[in-house]
């Protein structure tokens, strides 16, 4: 073979080696992202039965969440002629939910902020309280310290709060009262936690502390240490499923939950709740949801009126 024909041969293997890298390329991301989201892991999970008597309810983006419940509160806003979105759902009672949502006030230029409630099957949707506050609802369903949130739920009061004023909400009396911000005495939990490098929470309760770590979990026995085992393999940008399970905590109905975060092998997440027992420093497997996305604002627990 001549030289000028070697040439040849070598540029076509080339070719011929760069096109089929390209199609492998583009194949593989026309798996991770129009192939469906969920996995044969994600599946597996589905089968896993719950350790805890009874389901908390959850809101999935926009909808409310149960056993035998699907409510999306987006839709019963815009079935009332609201053109605005659920900025939280705080609490329930009985067969009635009650969440916030805000819009701009055109005329006097403020954000309004509602309490609204609606049945469990969509029905008897009412604004049980609307207000003027300093700029837009955050919703800090997770975030530890109430004194930092637009909203929240406890003892059978709404408190809304926009860093000037607050408002409490009795849903029992229907009755609203107006504090001061820097006068408001904030109730926060009991427990303090911090979690270190989504593999570690410190509880701290009346000066003592307790560690929970995600190793512990692994070896334990149950549905935690299987669902553990499910998603502790390489990811397409990890090197585990569980690199960032420890995700967040929430205070809901007396308990403490966690909620935890797994990825499939493209990267998508599913909450995996579990129930945590300070006394004996353990977890019980609640349940789990496919979200795809990051937790935060996506996916939060619903308090009942139990709570106290």
């Amino acid at each position: 073979m001549n030289v000028k024909n070697k040439a040849k041969f070598v540029l076509s293997v080339f070719l011929i080696v760069s096109s089929i890298l390209i199609v492998s390329a583009i194949l593989f991301v026309a798996i991770l992202f129009f192939a469906p989201s969920q996995t044969k892991a994600d599946k597996k999970l589905d089968t896993i039965q719950s350790e805890v008597q009874e389901l908390p309810l959850a809101m999935r983006y926009s909808t409310l969440v149960g056993e035998d419940l699907e409510l999306n509160l987006d839709k019963v806003l815009e079935n009332n002629g609201y053109n605005s979105y659920t900025d939280e759902c705080l609490c329930f009672y009985e067969d009635k939910v009650y969440f916030v949502f805000s819009y701009m006030d055109d005329i006097d230029e403020k954000r309004v902020w509602n309490i609204a409630s609606v049945n469990f099957d969509g029905t008897n949707f009412e604004i049980e309280y609307s207000n003027a506050f300093d700029g837009f609802y955050y919703n800090e369903a997770t975030n530890k310290n109430n004194l930092e949130k637009s909203g929240y739920f406890k003892n059978g009061v709404i408190v809304l709060n926009d860093t000037q004023k607050v408002v409490e909400y009795d849903i029992l009396s229907a009755k609203s009262t107006e504090f001061v911000f820097d006068e408001y005495n904030f109730i926060e939990n009991e427990i303090d936690y911090e979690i270190v490098d989504y593999n570690k929470i410190t509880f701290t309760k009346n000066n003592v502390e307790k560690t929970l770590t995600l190793e512990e979990l692994k070896k334990s026995n149950g549905a935690i240490s299987e669902i553990c085992g499910i998603y502790d393999k390489k990811t397409v940008s990890t090197e585990t499923g569980l690199e960032y399970f420890f995700d967040s905590v929430q205070f809901v109905d007396g308990k403490v939950y966690l909620l935890c975060r797994v990825l499939n092998f493209g990267g998508h997440t599913t909450v995996v709740v579990l129930e945590y027992d300070f006394e004996t420093n353990s977890c019980k497997y609640v349940c789990s949801k496919f979200i795809s996305d990051v937790i935060n604002g996506h996916y939060y627990l619903v308090s009942s009126m139990i709570d106290n």
